[in-house]
């Protein structure tokens, strides 16, 4: 069983025994595998690490077995798989935030600390289920197709299998999908919508006292719809990547 973790918004594949999806990770880098392989250095780095395992391990320890190549997708296991000691060195070539914490995951993974997450509750897959809806009205794709972008992207072969610390990660690449899939009318649409809105709650605080004077029951109905407008419109404008005034920023007179 193979262990999912997110470093950010990326989700990064390891085996029980430390190895590291490395086909996986790359891309999120602009880099490749095969680039950090074919150099000369690291072609003496690999060679000596076979050379130093076979002797600590006191067994024949080959290079083919620090770099193992399987065929298929990343959710069947598919991609090029690094040893531990020799995934650290290619995360401090793909960056070095990202050695910091691969690192720390190996050690967790190697020594038993790490604790996986468990099955998640499908209340807990209800905003990635919304999120696929959402994706498939707008680009106009089938459900299977939308799934199978998560799945390939996570290395999993269904949405249960992952996890729950891994779940907002795969809202987000879902989210991403469907704003790169929005026209640029649609979008200046929503840019305007967003600027207006917080104009709109900065009036309503600002007379909210004197219509509450005259009809206070106009107040209690409003009240909670304006505020849940303004909420869900910061969220909105976070997810793409839009700018949004916060209301009590706004000067009225």
């Amino acid at each position: 069983m193979n262990v999912i973790k997110s470093f950010g918004d990326i989700a990064v594949s390891f085996r029980n025994d430390g190895f590291l999806n490395a086909s996986a990770i790359a891309a999120h880098f602009g880099k490749r595998v095969p680039d950090f392989l074919k150099t000369e250095q690291n072609q003496e780095y690999i060679s000596d690490l076979a050379e130093h395992l076979s002797k600590t391990l006191k067994i024949v320890f080959d290079k083919n077995q620090l770099v193992i190549v399987k065929k298929g997708s990343p959710a069947n296991g598919g991609g090029t798989w690094l040893h531990p000691k020799l995934a650290i060195h290619f995360a401090r070539w793909l960056d070095p935030r990202f050695a910091v914490w691969c690192d720390e995951q190996i050690e967790q993974i190697l020594s038993g600390s790490l604790k996986l997450s468990s099955q998640t509750s499908a209340d807990q897959r209800t905003p990635l289920r919304q999120a696929v809806s959402a994706l498939v009205g707008l680009r106009g794709i089938s459900y299977s197709d939308a799934y199978k972008m998560v799945h390939q992207r996570f290395g999993v072969a269904a949405i249960e299998e992952i996890p729950a610390d891994v779940l907002p990660a795969a809202v987000e690449y879902v989210h991403r999908l469907t704003v790169g899939a929005l026209p640029d009318d649609v979008l200046r649409v929503i840019a305007s919508l967003l600027r207006h809105l917080p104009y709109q709650m900065a009036y309503f605080r600002a007379t909210e006292k004197a219509v509450f004077s005259l009809c206070p029951e106009l107040v209690f109905k409003t009240h909670d719809r304006f505020q849940d407008g303004i909420i869900q419109a910061r969220q909105l404008a976070d997810k793409l990547g839009l700018d949004f005034v916060p209301w009590r920023d706004i000067r009225l007179v």
